[in-house]
């Protein structure tokens, strides 16, 4: 009755005990975990990598100088700029804008408080483009006449060009679809790169014995192919010291 119960723990205690495997096995391990380390770089590459900005509504004015100097906006109405009497010097464009990143999906969506784009900007003959206005007069001006244009445009406009605060808001399942598919393909990069050294270390085997049945049918030393004839069994190779047999 205890016989089979003792074989039978026999059996577990055989198969269960820890064997060592291979170096090519312990590799193909250790390769799984850099690639599941590694699986969120690719996503920051192309967050870096991969952007788009645009507004999500957008207005245009124009600018204009008056006689005493002073710079004027007129905001555009029914799609036209209402220009007046003084002298036009440009042209811009405004609205909160958004900033997607990432690739083939969006991952990161950001938002940005309004900043006023410098669309053309007329020298005599010339019009020339400009970055964002940085100049603190020409933002006053543009931001009070937006806000007399349309006075819910307080709840988005900023007070001055050098507040950029930003509304960020992670894509939290295109993020994880893109680490997934990256540690797949790293993963797969990993098993291709140890089926390969895997397959060079078959051929070399393979030569490996080939090389020593031709040896062995020519009578040859089986390590450096030092011609055996004559010798006695267990004799050492001259040339290698091998032992023949």
């Amino acid at each position: 009755m205890l016989r089979p119960i003792l074989r039978s723990l026999a059996r577990i205690r055989y198969y269960s005990a820890p064997r060592a495997s291979d170096p090519l096995s312990q590799l193909r391990r250790r390769l799984t975990v850099v690639a599941l380390a590694l699986s969120p770089l690719p996503l920051l590459v192309l967050e870096a990598m991969v952007s788009h900005t645009g507004f999500l509504v957008s207005a245009r004015a124009g600018l204009e100088r008056q006689a005493d100097g002073a710079v004027s906006v007129r905001v555009e109405k029914e799609g036209e700029i209402p220009w007046g009497q003084g002298l036009p010097i440009g042209e811009v464009e405004f609205g909160p804008r958004a900033t997607t990143r990432g690739w083939p999906m969006t991952t990161l969506h950001m938002e940005a408080v309004p900043l006023v784009l410098m669309r053309r900007l007329y020298e005599g003959s010339k019009t020339v483009a400009v970055a964002e206005a940085e100049d603190q007069a020409l933002w006053t001006s543009v931001s009070r006449a937006i806000l007399e244009a349309d006075p819910s445009a307080a709840q988005w406009i900023q007070p001055a060009p050098d507040q950029r605060d930003r509304l960020e808001g992670r894509r939290w399942w295109q993020s994880a679809v893109i680490v997934v598919a990256s540690m797949i393909v790293l993963d797969l990069t990993a098993a291709l790169f140890i089926s390969l050294l895997r397959g060079g270390n078959m051929l070399t085997s393979a030569a490996r014995s080939a090389a020593r049945r031709r040896r062995a049918a020519r009578n040859q030393c089986l390590n450096c192919g030092y011609d055996m004839a004559g010798l006695e069994f267990h004799e050492r190779c001259p040339e290698c010291g091998t032992l023949v047999g």
